[in-house]
């Protein structure tokens, strides 16, 4: 799997570069650190794909991102950030993300996202999903919508799919409805499977879509 670093921060790439070349399925094909080499970088190496910061050295690379995506369809674009302000979050989705990462997150856990997002996931962080979710009914969720839809969801995974809704963590969730953190991790995985989704996240939001999850009874 390809994948193109693009970032003004030459000691964070250089960790980037060093954990996926730790990895036997991801290649570092190219890196970058301006948005002209941000589009050499990508029309070059096509990759899966393109990690990188919303701004290079000042410069937006917005344009070039849809460029890039543009002339390699198979490019999934992630957005590498320390913003977690929701309405970049929605920025970055509205321009073709697919995944958003925060630059705190422990780069284990990057490299899981890339790989989820190259598989066709849209990875965004927990604390931020709440905010996903709430944005997604806002914008025309039918508070009508039939909640006898044959997804098959247990009580149990209804009840944990708003508690994601909400943002919590599995750990959370877990203390909260008295059960162990991996049985919370199987009704998610449970819930996820039923709706056709690959994450927790994506599973709540096909949820509220689906007026399964009415936002009103959520506590955000």
């Amino acid at each position: 799997m390809r994948i193109v670093i693009a970032d003004d921060q030459p000691l964070y790439r250089r960790g980037l570069e060093i954990a996926i070349g730790l990895e036997a399925d991801l290649e570092l094909a190219g890196e970058a650190s301006t948005v002209s080499d941000l589009l050499r970088s990508a029309f070059d190496h096509r990759p899966h794909v393109l990690l990188t910061e919303v701004t290079l050295s000042g410069e937006s690379t917005v344009k070039a991102c849809a460029a890039a995506v543009e002339a390699s369809p198979g490019t999934k674009l992630v957005r590498l950030t320390d913003s977690e302000d929701p309405e970049d979050l929605f920025e970055a989705l509205r321009s073709g993300a697919t995944g958003y990462l925060l630059k705190s997150m422990h780069i284990a856990e990057i490299i899981d996202a890339i790989r989820q997002v190259a598989g066709g996931a849209v990875v965004v962080p927990p604390p931020m999903s709440t905010w996903l979710v709430a944005e997604i009914s806002r914008l025309g969720t039918s508070p009508e919508a039939d909640l006898s839809a044959p997804w098959g969801l247990s009580r149990r995974e209804m009840e944990v799919l708003r508690k994601v809704a909400r943002g919590s963590s599995n750990a959370v969730i877990a203390a909260e409805m008295f059960l162990s953190v991996n049985t919370v991790k199987n009704h998610v995985r449970s819930a996820a499977h039923k709706l056709g989704t690959t994450s927790r996240t994506e599973a709540a939001l096909k949820a509220v879509k689906e007026g399964l999850i009415d936002l009103h009874d959520v506590d955000l």
